[in-house]
């Protein structure tokens, strides 16, 4: 990226577009659809995850179904989190049921419980702490999620947003490049 970033801030999904009307931040990556308010565009998709450490039964994988991970003991984020909603949707689409070993806002922690051995924690964000992440299958298709790159249409630095949202959509196309290119396979 040509411009530098000075500052992150990290927050539930729920306050994101709301950071940014604040003025907070100029713009934003969230995975709830934007207010027609502000500009937006598709700057990728990402998986759900289930991420486990090795030695796990799934490590090997390369995808897990939702009646496999239900058996398990989960780590999941809160409601307020777009990947949990998808998930919760999924499990009560395939007739199916969980109960939570542990819920947390936080994706790190879900992953540091995860890798403490707590159980398999359920995410769209990129690992740590060694684990791997395997893709989540249900009804045949693997869960993917959208990401929105967002911000105020008479920000004074639109044209420059816009192109960092750019730039920062090719780089999830580099990671990602099977879900990026279609994501409904």
């Amino acid at each position: 990226m040509r411009g530098r970033v000075t500052g992150v801030i990290e927050t539930l999904p729920e306050h994101v577009y709301g950071r940014l009307a604040s003025g907070d931040a100029d713009f934003a990556v969230g995975t709830r659809i934007p207010p027609p308010s502000l500009r937006s565009r598709v700057i990728g998709h990402a998986y759900l995850w289930a991420q486990v450490p090795d030695g796990h039964r799934f490590a090997g994988r390369d995808s897990v179904t939702i009646a496999e991970l239900v058996e398990e003991p989960l780590i999941t984020v809160t409601t307020a989190h777009r990947v949990r909603q998808m998930f919760d949707s999924a499990v009560a689409a395939d007739g199916l049921t969980y109960r939570a070993a542990a819920e947390t806002e936080s994706p790190i922690t879900a992953q540091a419980l995860a890798a403490a051995g707590r159980g398999v924690c359920v995410l769209s964000d990129d690992s740590h702490y060694g684990l791997r992440s395997i893709p989540i299958r249900a009804r045949n298709q693997d869960l993917i999620i959208t990401l929105f790159g967002v911000w105020e249409p008479l920000h004074f630095a639109s044209a420059h947003i816009e192109e960092i949202l750019t730039e920062l959509s090719d780089f999830i196309g580099e990671l990602y490049p099977q879900i990026w290119a279609d994501p409904a396979t």
